[in-house]
């Protein structure tokens, strides 16, 4: 009985020394890290004037964007940082679907990316 206690006690041990964790999970929504992505990948595309790579990507922006703004407010996203987000992914598309300049484009995927430190840290909170 006892080497039955005892067997049970260290393979209850291994499992937890050897399996016990689990993976991190990231706790970015997947539809605002393609929105964030989406804005790289214009950037790019409108610093080689792809016009492809720029409407694709503005239309990933808007439509990702969309879908997580569904959650954002009860996630306790602020309502400015939202606000901006919109208006840049709104502005950025415009420009895309008037044939805007390839620079003029770049630019305003660049203002896609800046209200996202304060959006991304109501899910990963800064580390002082």
């Amino acid at each position: 009985m006892k080497f039955l206690t005892c067997s049970g006690l260290v393979l209850a041990l291994l499992m937890t020394a050897c399996g016990g964790e689990k993976a991190a999970v990231d706790p970015i929504p997947i539809e605002l890290a393609a929105v964030e992505t989406a804005a790289e990948t214009g950037f790019d595309g409108a610093l080689k004037a792809d016009a492809v790579q720029m409407n694709a990507a503005a239309k990933l922006a808007a439509s990702s964007w969309a879908v997580y703004t569904l959650r954002a407010s009860a996630d306790g996203v602020p309502s400015d940082a939202l606000a901006a987000a919109s208006a840049a992914i709104t502005a950025v598309n415009g420009l895309v679907t008037a044939g805007a300049p390839a620079m003029a484009v770049a630019r305003a995927f660049n203002v896609v990316s800046a209200p996202m430190a304060r959006i991304y840290a109501v899910y990963k909170p800064p580390v002082p």
